[in-house]
C-alpha cells in the first residue's frame, strides 16, 4: 500500500498481475499421475498450497498460468515473478508495510508466484514473507502455487503439506 495525494493506492494495482491468457490447463499434455491429481484438484476447487518444479522448459510457468486462467472466474487471482515480488517487497521500510501486503495478498483467492527459486539466498525477509504465505494459505483454505525451475534452490522444502507437482 502506498500514498499518492492523501489517497491510499495499492502497489499490487500498479502491476499486472493477470496470468498469461494463452496458457490454458487443455492444451498442457501430460500422463503424469501427480500432475494429473493436481489438475483434478483444480476442477473440484480443492484449494491447497503446491510447489510446481521442473526444468526451464518443462511448462511450469504453462502450468501455473493455466491454473490461474481456469480458475480466475471461480474467485480473485494473483500472478506474480518472484523478480517482481522482490520489487513490490523493497518498497517495504516497515513490519506494518510487510503486515498489510501480506494481507492484500491473503485478500485473493489464489496467490501464484514464479521463479521462487530467485529468492534462494536472498534476504530473508523475502523467504519469510513466502513462508507466512504458506502457513496463511493453509489456515485459510486458499489456494497457493509457486514454481520453482531448480528444485535445489527450494527454501520451502521443509514446509509440510505442501504438494510437490515435479515436471
Amino acid at each position: 500500500v502506498i500514498k499518492i495525494n492523501n489517497s491510499t493506492v495499492s502497489i499490487l494495482d500498479q502491476i499486472n498481475t493477470q496470468p498469461n491468457k494463452l496458457y490454458r490447463l487443455d492444451n498442457f499434455c501430460t500422463n503424469q499421475s501427480e500432475i494429473k491429481s493436481f489438475i483434478n484438484d483444480i476442477n473440484n476447487y480443492k484449494a491447497g498450497c503446491y510447489i510446481i518444479s521442473g526444468d526451464t522448459g518443462f511448462g511450469v510457468t504453462h502450468l501455473i498460468n493455466a491454473a490461474c486462467n481456469y480458475l480466475n472466474n471461480k474467485g480473485k487471482v494473483i500472478y506474480v515473478t518472484s523478480q517482481w515480488l522482490i520489487q513490490i517487497l523493497k518498497t517495504c521500510k516497515s513490519d506494518k508495510a510487510l503486515y498489510l501486503l501480506r494481507e492484500e495478498f491473503i485478500a485473493y483467492d489464489l496467490i501464484a508466484i514464479d521463479n521462487t527459486q530467485v529468492l534462494y539466498r536472498k534476504a530473508l525477509m523475502y523467504q519469510q514473507f513466502i513462508i507466512d504465505l504458506i502457513e496463511r494459505c493453509k489456515t485459510e483454505h486458499k489456494w497457493l502455487i509457486l514454481g520453482n525451475s531448480d528444485q535445489k534452490k527450494d527454501f520451502t522444502r521443509s514446509k509440510k503439506n505442501i504438494g510437490l507437482i515435479k515436471l
